[in-house]
């Protein structure tokens, strides 16, 4: 007998699955600044952390040299901006799958004689959130004191991303073009309970809350 080996490509996906019971989070008018001042303190700390750590590591070295980085972000934005209609397609693409798909082309894996494809790996994957309730509080002003605010409840939410890619022969005519094209299908899906059968059940709830004490 012929041996005949599969058509089907070779494959490598990954799966992630978060899950949680209860998530219950409270908000109020300032919270959104104050999330941005502790971003930017905390950039801001790094920042010099890694300032300082390239001036000692400046000085260990012997260089009395002050360091490059203003004198080379200076001239990063004074380097004038060149526009190509190449260029702007390129930019609508998801970029990062090309780099990908280039790093497994031809790899040699351990659990594997012989190694991947140069090119037709389809790489992907998928990427769910689910628990069994999340809520949120709004509340009307810049601190939890206040006497009204908004309640928010979903049940059973789920959130699914299903994302895959492969090198396929480029359709274009252009010398310029490369040899493969990248094609992607990515989805994302939400919903609220698991099962379609509880359609007699209310799955989300908005309740407005107020006190006079």
């Amino acid at each position: 007998d012929t041996f005949i080996p599969t058509r089907r490509p070779a494959s490598i996906f990954m799966h992630g699955v978060l899950n949680w019971d209860q998530l219950q989070m409270m908000i109020s008018k300032s919270t959104t600044a104050d999330l941005l001042k502790m971003f930017n303190k905390l950039e801001e700390f790094f920042s010099q952390q890694f300032n300082s750590s390239k001036r000692a590591f400046s000085g260990f070295a012997g260089s009395s040299r002050p360091p490059r980085v203003a004198s080379q972000k200076m001239a990063r934005e004074s380097a004038p901006v060149i526009s190509h209609a190449g260029n702007t397609n390129d930019a609508r693409h998801h970029r990062h799958w090309q780099k990908v798909l280039g790093y497994v082309a031809g790899l040699q894996l351990s659990t594997m004689h012989v190694p991947l494809p140069p090119f037709g790996t389809v790489l992907g994957g998928t990427m769910e959130l689910r628990g069994n309730n999340i809520s949120l509080a709004c509340f009307h002003g810049i601190n939890f004191k206040s006497k009204s605010w908004a309640l928010f409840s979903l049940k059973e939410p789920c959130i699914n991303f299903n994302t895959e890619s492969q090198e396929i022969p480029s359709t274009s005519a252009a010398e310029e073009a490369p040899k493969q094209d990248v094609h992607i299908v990515q989805t994302l899906t939400c919903s609220l309970g698991l099962s379609t059968y509880k359609t007699h059940l209310s799955m989300a709830t908005v309740c407005k809350v107020s006190r006079s004490v």
